[in-house]
């Protein structure tokens, strides 16, 4: 089987990404292998790593010797402390990001919701994509909501747009086919 994902990245992503492949039997199959490259947009490509998949997953990191991805994903999970779990969500837009916002709350033990981050006031000029991340506390049940103004989502009317969260590299959800809104449970529950 083959699988190819494309993600249009702003020259500012490009200095520095982290991309996983994993397999979800280790290690992956003994035909299994990976490539990831850029394709620019004249055409040319440039490889970035080829592999076979000898374990469950394998991490391919651009632009490490780039003195500003030091933030990247690839050191986030060494700056989160102890009794915190790396959270990433990666969204991609539809045609109209000024449409979508989202956040991510977490419930108090008198049953107030707090809002612990989020992000709203896209617009067009930032790309169709971005990658957001931050240290989350442990065992904390925390809801991510998304919204889209126009009530059409952000897949499939007006481009294939997609929401993707993981919790220390782990898939917790994804979507992107809604109508106004979408609320999703994520960690302790």
């Amino acid at each position: 089987t083959l699988v190819v994902e494309e993600v249009c990245l702003s020259p500012n992503q490009r200095s520095c990404m982290q991309f996983n492949f994993t397999d979800s039997t280790s290690p992956m199959g003994p035909n299994a292998g990976f490539q990831a490259f850029l394709v620019f947009a004249n055409g040319t490509r440039s490889v970035l790593k080829t592999g076979q998949g000898s374990t469950a997953t394998t991490s391919v990191v651009v632009g490490a010797d780039n003195p500003k991805c030091s933030q990247s994903a690839a050191n986030s999970a060494a700056r989160c402390k102890g009794k915190e779990d790396l959270f990433l969500l990666s969204l991609k837009f539809d045609l109209y990001p000024e449409e979508t916002d989202w956040n991510v709350t977490y419930r108090l033990p008198n049953f107030d919701d707090v809002q612990w981050f989020g992000r709203a006031n896209y617009t067009a000029n930032e790309g169709n994509f971005v990658l957001y991340e931050t240290c989350v506390p442990k065992q904390i049940c925390f809801n991510f909501t998304i919204n889209d103004s126009k009530g059409d989502g952000i897949c499939c009317q007006n481009g294939d747009g997609e929401f993707i969260g993981f919790l220390n590299g782990n898939e917790m959800f994804r979507g992107g086919n809604f109508n106004s809104s979408e609320m999703i449970q994520f960690g302790l529950c």
